[in-house]
């Protein structure tokens, strides 16, 4: 798991949400489902959500914030090792690290279009590929795609819309017992995460 070892607001201490938890849950038993994109308005927990599927991840679970470099995401030459071995060495990316688990963007549909279309196609040929001046390198990697949104699907584009084998969408908690719940938890969770655990 690569959280920077952050304690993450647990999965079953979420309230309501019914469907989003629903597709999390069918997307970790069975990954080849393609992933899923969570999409609501800000301030329905739909981050907190998905970062709450971390511990239970069989593999890796990998963010990529919005600001990642193309570099960063699909990985670059290590100058540093070069210099010192007297070879070419590669720093894998974040598209490799997830290999075999989960990779989650918040806000995908405010992705660059060149970070969009590295992702989209490392996740339809299964191969993460990088050309940079003088070396070529190609990594096999395969893992589910998980994203927030909150631009409804249609805020997402085209060709990375088909990499979602699931959509939900976070509802608006109208009940006030559940407010009052949600609330008592994450005051709870903030104060003392370990003992809220």
């Amino acid at each position: 798991m690569n959280m920077d070892n952050r304690i993450c607001f647990p999965f079953t201490a979420a309230v309501g949400q019914n469907d989003v938890r629903e597709a999390l849950l069918l997307n970790l038993i069975d990954p080849s489902i393609g992933g899923v994109l969570i999409d609501g308005e800000r301030g329905s927990g739909k981050s907190t959500l998905a970062r709450s599927i971390a511990p239970l991840c069989a593999g890796p679970f990998v963010e990529a914030p919005l600001s990642v470099s193309e570099d960063r995401l699909c990985g670059a030459a290590d100058l540093e090792m070069t210099m010192q071995s007297g070879r070419l060495c590669f720093e894998e990316g974040l598209l490799s690290k997830a290999d075999g688990g989960v990779l989650y963007i918040d806000g995908v549909d405010l992705l660059p279009d060149g970070i969009t279309d590295a992702l989209t196609e490392t996740l339809s040929s299964g191969v993460c590929r990088v050309e940079r001046e003088g070396f070529s390198f190609e990594r096999e990697t395969a893992f589910s795609l998980l994203a927030t949104t909150s631009g409804g699907e249609t805020g997402v584009p085209a060709q990375l819309a088909d990499h979602f084998g699931l959509y939900a969408r976070t509802e608006r908690c109208e009940s006030p017992q559940d407010r009052v719940e949600i609330a008592k938890r994450v005051s709870a969770f903030e104060r003392d995460p370990v003992s809220f655990l």
